[in-house]
């Protein structure tokens, strides 16, 4: 019981080959659950996502929202930027999965809904887009219908279902 307490409490270390990795003091892993390292905070991958697609890194830009969206506790914003680069490469079965995923953890967002309904009316359900669309009016803003985008795409789906 000496031994394992003591293999708790004192600092050692990891050797590969010429390589030292330390092991820290108990209390010092258990201060990591409180402020992560960067590599698991899922706001440094969106941003180096960010960073990859203003670069046209599309491959690696997908990546890092990837890896953002399973560390974070809410992906609704990395799935949204996912979203985006996958609707602008035209791969709209995976946008409307993200955009899904936008509309699960952020409900009362009325673009999630607008960006799912834009997404359903490029796979061809033109039903599926009316009611996201019926739902991102519902929680919209005021002025929010206004909106040139939007507008565009009332037109456009007004035209597809005759509504």
């Amino acid at each position: 019981r000496v031994g394992a307490l003591a293999t708790l409490l004192l600092p050692a270390h990891h050797v590969i080959s010429n390589r030292v990795t330390p092991i820290y003091y108990l209390y010092h892993a258990l201060a990591a659950f409180e402020s992560p390292p960067a590599a698991v905070m899922p706001e440094l991958h969106e941003l180096r996502a960010i960073r990859a697609m203003e670069r046209g890194e599309w491959v690696e830009a997908a990546e890092a929202l990837s890896l953002a969206i399973r560390l974070s506790s809410n992906p609704a914003a990395p799935a949204k930027a996912r979203g985006i680069l996958f609707a602008s490469q035209n791969q709209w079965k995976e946008a409307t999965q993200d955009f899904a995923t936008v509309v699960e953890y952020d409900p009362d967002n009325p673009d999630g809904w607008f960006l799912r309904a834009q997404a359903r009316l490029a796979t061809g359900d033109a039903s599926g887009a009316q009611s996201d669309m019926n739902e991102a009016v519902a929680r919209a803003p005021a002025r929010w219908l206004e909106r040139p985008d939007v507008v565009r795409f009332t037109t456009r789906l007004r035209e597809r279902t005759g509504k």
